[in-house]
């Protein structure tokens, strides 16, 4: 499914006032704080489940666009093989086998 969300810059990012998706990225959003700070928010779904979960990535600009944009590096997300061989599973079976495909 393709977005029907104008891909955003980081210059629009800068002049954001409200929360908003990002288009070109699913599930991303920048929330804006009544106080003016930008997060992103990432919303998504395990496989085989119909509810959704969102995780904060961070504050932007300390998280750039571009750095949240970037696909996910398992081994910087998880820290270690033991942990990402639990959450990738084996197989791919794990809770998040498709999450990061």
């Amino acid at each position: 499914m393709t977005s029907r969300l104008k891909p955003v810059t980081a210059l629009d990012v800068t002049r954001l006032g409200e929360t908003a998706f990002v288009g070109g990225a699913p599930g991303l959003q920048c929330v804006v704080s009544d106080s003016g700070t930008k997060s992103w928010r990432l919303f998504y779904r395990l496989p085989g489940s119909l509810k959704r979960h969102s995780m904060t990535l961070g504050r932007y600009p300390g998280l750039s666009l571009a750095d949240v944009t970037q696909p996910p590096d398992p081994g910087r997300l998880f820290g270690d093989s033991v942990r990402l061989s639990f959450w990738l599973g084996v197989g791919g079976q794990g809770p998040l086998s498709g999450a990061l495909a």
